[in-house]
């Protein structure tokens, strides 16, 4: 019934988990679509191994959440490049941002944030007419500049040969809400995750959500 205000403190680029930039530019707006309202602030950035990042979360209350379908695909709009380097020599961002631009991607911006500890990470948004898709790389200890940026963008384009609608990060952390949602949300796909099964199991075991995969469109009944 009311907002609520929580403050985070720990890693907010590390392995295995979505940065900060992936929640606040890809994963927020598209449970916007389905009536969350919900904000981030980084007032610093965390790097693995120190973390020390600290991020601010604003909630706002809502009645229902709204199943959605996105079970279109279009071509990118566009695509846009974000690269945060803490602590390190300045050659590896601008090295970083060569290797995308020599890609095709000339959108690149280049940020030296507040952090406790190294730390760099690049990540690419790009823009599809039904929602934005995040692809990212984190550098570390013996791995080149160059072999980062080129994580990144064999991520976004894997994403692109696979023709569906959502990437599979995205999908993963949207069947909660989903399950959650009035109605039932459809999804272009032409493959499930074992990762994403294992979240529909669970979800079955403990909401009772209902789900369909036909090899082309995943169903999730909402409550």
């Amino acid at each position: 019934q009311k907002s609520s205000t929580v403050r985070i403190i720990g890693g907010t680029s590390v392995p295995f988990a979505p940065p900060s930039l992936f929640l606040e530019r890809v994963f927020l707006p598209t449970i916007r679509v389905m009536g969350a309202d919900v904000s981030i602030r980084v007032e610093r950035h965390g790097f693995y191994p120190k973390g020390g990042g600290i991020l601010h979360a604003d909630i706002q209350p809502v009645k229902k959440l709204t199943a959605a379908e996105w079970r279109e695909r279009k071509a990118a709009v566009s695509t846009h490049a974000s690269i945060l380097s803490c602590g390190l020599p300045s050659h590896v961002a601008e090295r970083e941002k060569a290797a995308l631009q020599k890609a095709g991607i000339r959108d690149v911006s280049v940020e030296s944030p507040t952090a406790i500890g190294v730390g760099n990470v690049v990540f690419l948004q790009s823009e599809y007419p039904h929602a934005a898709m995040g692809f990212d790389a984190l550098g570390k200890i013996g791995k080149s500049a160059e072999a980062v940026a080129q994580e990144a963008l064999d991520k976004m384009q894997s994403f692109e040969k696979s023709g569906d609608a959502l990437e599979p990060h995205l999908l993963d952390q949207l069947l909660l809400y989903m399950a959650l949602a009035d109605g039932k949300s459809r999804i272009r796909l032409t493959h499930l995750s074992e990762h994403a099964i294992s979240n529909l199991r669970v979800l079955h075991e403990m909401l009772g959500t209902e789900h369909a995969f036909d090899g082309r469109v995943l169903s999730v009944k909402g409550r």
